[in-house]
């Protein structure tokens, strides 16, 4: 096969392209089940609570790890999941103290 350097290109921007548009979905998943971690300590269930709080510390490890493997993404880009993963990052560190309060 010949791959010629505008379709390599081609290809490593649409695969760029749909790294961001992955992490993108599965910060929105993570921030959810930040959602479901503060719902389940209110309704007192706190093994589940733990549960998934674990589940989502996971997906920021994954998305963290994802997201230090791009290539030449702008910088809006960039910017944009930094603060999302920041936001994050506080937002476990806070259930996570609740959950371990609440056990």
């Amino acid at each position: 096969m010949d791959w010629s350097d505008p379709e390599i290109s081609r290809l490593q921007q649409q695969t760029e392209q749909s790294r961001l548009q992955f992490i993108r979905t599965d910060l929105d998943l993570l921030r959810t089940l930040a959602g479901v971690v503060q719902t389940e300590l209110a309704l007192n269930n706190n093994d589940h609570a733990a549960q998934t709080l674990a589940r989502a510390q996971k997906g920021y490890v994954d998305v963290s790890r994802i997201f230090e493997q791009r290539n030449s993404w702008d910088e809006k880009a960039s910017n944009e999941i930094r603060e999302k993963l920041a936001w994050l990052r506080q937002e476990l560190d806070r259930l996570q103290q609740l959950v371990h309060a609440a056990a």
